[in-house]
């Protein structure tokens, strides 16, 4: 009985770090660090909107995907090159970064449900 729930345990620990080994964004706790640091001068820096208001504004919106146009009408203070950095630096992340195909099966998604 005992060597039975401890195959069930160590069955579920592999198959937990098998899923932390395969997730993209976790990294390791100095690049984590160093990340949060970079991202936080960036955005006093070149004053982008606080992260409240960035959810604030998406949430309210319809678009699927963000782009310079969006961010210029949601945010029309936010200067030029505040929205380009912002959007170069998290287009850098694969699951953040949007592809014509992406584009086209949410189009393709979303008419379907209308």
């Amino acid at each position: 009985m005992l060597n039975f729930i401890i195959a069930i345990i160590v069955d579920n620990y592999a198959k937990a770090v098998e899923l932390v080994q395969d997730f993209e964004a976790e990294q390791e706790f100095f690049t984590d660090l160093t990340s949060v640091v970079n991202v936080s001068f960036k955005a006093v820096w070149l004053r982008w909107p606080s992260k409240r208001d960035l959810m604030d504004q998406l949430s309210k919106s319809v678009v699927v995907n963000v782009r310079y146009g969006t961010l210029r009408i949601l945010f029309p203070t936010w200067s030029r090159q505040g929205i380009r950095s912002f959007l170069h630096h998290y287009s850098r992340y694969e699951f953040m970064s949007a592809t014509r195909e992406k584009d086209n099966a949410i189009s393709n998604e979303l008419a379907g449900c209308s």
